[in-house]
């Protein structure tokens, strides 16, 4: 360790105010040095100017900006003499909503590192730029005036909350270059015009903090006075007007958590209309709610749910069941890629997913071309099962007419269908992803019934 570097760190640790963050000390495990200082639970004033949620009444940005002026003057007059690497990254928030100045110093500690990201290089002036930002061969006077160019950068970030450079048309690096090598006396600057309705003291201040040479900058104590006119009505710092502050924050989180609540609730409907095409509905119901189903119509899931068992099977006496597959699919899919057909089955079973809705049928599943559905569960509906099958079947052929596969639109699209009446067991089977489903021989004479079936 050098001694340029020791008196550094030993500058560092001795600085002491209210808007600078106190380093304590320092961890030292060769080749890195870590700084041991003051938590600040609100992080960065960067973090809080990209919150977008985060409304900033003028009370908090003028606090802002004279605290940070305070922790630089303060650093100006000190043994240090200077910040160095001043961004609102830099610009640390505690609790009360103070700015306090961090990783400020460290020129010797910092000698021979690299900026490898453009984007940390945006508050930074543009003789140091030219310098490759390199610092321990400057002035304190230098370093400085280039506190004061980063400083007008943060004015403006804190004014327009666009961000350092917001809508600037150029990529990070090319901002750099026009900085290092400026063309016929045209220094390129961040845009005014994004600060809304702006203070005429706030815009002189920033043209006169980016000024390209150093020495025509003014100094900390002057850019203070030319804000002034920003502070006006304002009752000391925002310490004096903490409870106010604290109130409109209040509110504004109170519409944070109101939007937050409103997307919860969206989200859970979302939830439930993914379950009740999952599950028959008086199912997905008892498995949400605990108890919707009314006894009489499935008394062994509603009583299992209530008492926190596993759902029991029931026996149908009398239901029927459809299958249906698609003739040739197995020779198209070969000819098509996963996406086609993966869009065409969405397409085909959209068609026939809107049909049922005019049904007292139940969608079971669907496996690859596969498609099962039946009548009399999980609410029995006495002899009509057979004939609302039977209808659905007609309806499902006359919509595959004019069903036009997307992409082999000259394939006519053909159905083998099986459907047979008898008794079933059905009953809930998972727990991660429930299923409904039937069983017993019924379903698998259905399912011989369309494997053999006549193609239409």
């Amino acid at each position: 360790m050098t001694r340029d570097l020791r008196l550094e760190l030993h500058q560092m640790v001795a600085i002491g105010n209210e808007f600078v963050n106190k380093i304590y000390g320092f961890v030292y495990e060769p080749p890195r040095i870590f700084a041991v200082s003051t938590y600040c639970s609100r992080k960065s004033l960067k973090e809080i100017l990209e919150n977008g949620q985060l409304r900033l009444e003028n009370m908090f940005i003028v606090s802002f900006i004279m605290d940070i002026l305070k922790g630089l003057k303060y650093l100006h007059q000190s043994p240090l003499g200077f910040h160095g690497n001043l961004k609102s990254k830099t610009c640390l928030v505690d609790a009360t909503w103070r700015v306090l100045l961090a990783n400020f110093g460290m020129v010797h500690m910092r000698e021979g590192e690299t900026d490898n990201n453009d984007s940390d290089l945006m508050w930074t002036a543009p003789e140091l730029l030219r310098r490759n930002n390199k610092k321990t061969d400057m002035s304190k006077i230098s370093l400085q005036h280039a506190d004061v160019y980063s400083f007008g950068i943060i004015l403006h970030e804190i004014l327009s909350r666009a961000g350092p450079w917001g809508g600037a048309p150029f990529s990070c690096s090319e901002i750099l270059e026009q900085l290092k090598y400026p063309t016929d006396d045209d220094y390129y600057r961040p845009n005014l015009k994004l600060i809304k309705n702006p203070h005429p003291a706030a815009l002189e201040t920033c043209k006169a903090c980016w000024e390209e040479e150093p020495e025509l900058r003014p100094k900390v104590q002057k850019v203070k006075k030319m804000l002034q006119p920003l502070a006006k009505g304002m009752k000391g710092n925002i310490a004096d007007n903490l409870m106010s502050l604290l109130d409109r924050y209040k509110n504004n989180l109170l519409d944070v958590v109101e939007e937050k609540i409103a997307q919860l609730n969206e989200e859970r409907m979302r939830s439930e209309r993914l379950l009740l095409q999952m599950l028959p509905a008086q199912v997905a119901h008892a498995l949400k709610n605990g108890l919707t189903v009314e006894a009489e119509h499935y008394p062994q899931v509603a009583h299992a749910l209530k008492n926190g068992l596993t759902v029991e099977a029931e026996h149908y006496p009398s239901v029927t069941i459809y299958f249906s597959d698609i003739v040739g699919f197995t020779h198209m899919s070969s000819e098509s890629t996963p996406m086609q057909v993966v869009h065409f089955l969405n397409d085909l079973y959209t068609v026939f997913d809107t049909i049922l809705d005019d049904f007292d049928v139940y969608k079971v599943e669907t496996i690859g071309d596969a498609y099962m559905m039946a009548s009399g569960v999980p609410l029995a509906n006495g002899i009509n099962h057979a004939g609302e099958i039977a209808s659905t079947a007609l309806r499902l052929l006359e919509s595959i007419t004019d069903f036009k596969i997307t992409h082999r639109p000259n394939d006519p699209l053909k159905l083998r269908m099986g459907i047979h009446s008898g008794s079933v067991v059905t009953g809930v089977v998972g727990v991660k992803m429930p299923r409904y489903c039937l069983f017993g021989s019924s379903v698998t004479f259905a399912s011989q019934m369309e494997s053999y079936g006549l193609r239409k």
